[in-house]
């Protein structure tokens, strides 16, 4: 977001995926899986609590999940092109 709170936004945004990112910033690359059940995989676990942070507006808003002793923020992965410009 920026300063306004407004989303940006690129040109030809394609959804590329989701990754997780725990507390010890070690990265996670799921791919266009769910990442719950991804991360429960990975982890050889079967329960997952959610996680939450607090907005300034006094709501909450889930960001991740807590499994086992990593504590995962989840991020949606965008691949775009800008126009003219060779990737």
């Amino acid at each position: 977001m920026n300063d306004d709170g407004k989303h940006h936004t690129f040109p030809a945004e394609e959804f590329a995926g989701y990754m997780a990112i725990d507390q010890y910033e070690q990265t996670y690359h799921i791919g266009r899986n769910p990442p719950r059940k991804f991360l429960l995989e990975l982890f050889g676990r079967q329960h997952a609590r959610k996680m939450y942070v607090d907005t300034k507006g006094s709501r909450t808003r889930h960001v991740g999940y807590v499994i086992a002793e990593h504590w995962l923020s989840i991020y949606r992965v965008f691949r775009w092109k800008c126009p003219g410009v060779d990737v």
